[in-house]
């Protein structure tokens, strides 16, 4: 009996030991920024988003971006970004071999007839293979005067 309470001792001590202390997401994003954050109206401003690539598995990855309809989101700086009701959506495959991917989106904004400065709240959702990526990222404010 003793023998059996020492070896079941042993084994917990061995599980708490070596159990992972916290579960790694694979991956994360280490900035989402905007420049300038205050434009003319008609004038542009860059969100970049950097994903880091935690595992170096590839990964499909979707970016909703929740915006003013007053707002036009671009990938780089041509193509005009899809929507799905209110949300811009991007969608791309990081790659395994890619520790880092930086994706630039140009920003556009019109104020309403008599208004001469509005701040915009930009805010983005993303999905790694179909999961949603925990949030640890701020919104952004892009600020469009006359």
């Amino acid at each position: 009996m003793i023998m059996v309470a020492l070896a079941l001792v042993i084994v917990i001590s061995i599980a708490i030991l070596f159990r992972p202390s916290s579960q790694q997401l694979p991956i994360e994003i280490s900035d989402f920024s905007i420049k300038p954050s205050s434009v003319k109206e008609g004038n542009k401003a860059t969100i970049t988003v950097n994903v880091k690539n935690v595992d170096l598995k590839t990964h499909q990855i979707k970016f909703l971006f929740n915006v003013s309809p007053r707002v036009s989101m671009y990938a780089g700086a041509e193509q005009l970004l899809p929507k799905d009701n209110s949300f811009y959506v991007y969608n791309f495959t990081l790659e395994a071999a890619d520790p880092t991917e930086k994706r630039l989106f140009t920003v556009t904004a019109t104020l309403e007839e008599g208004t001469s400065r509005v701040d915009y709240p930009l805010s983005l959702t993303v999905s790694f293979d179909g999961e949603e990526l925990k949030k640890t990222w701020d919104d952004l404010t892009l600020t469009v005067e006359k």
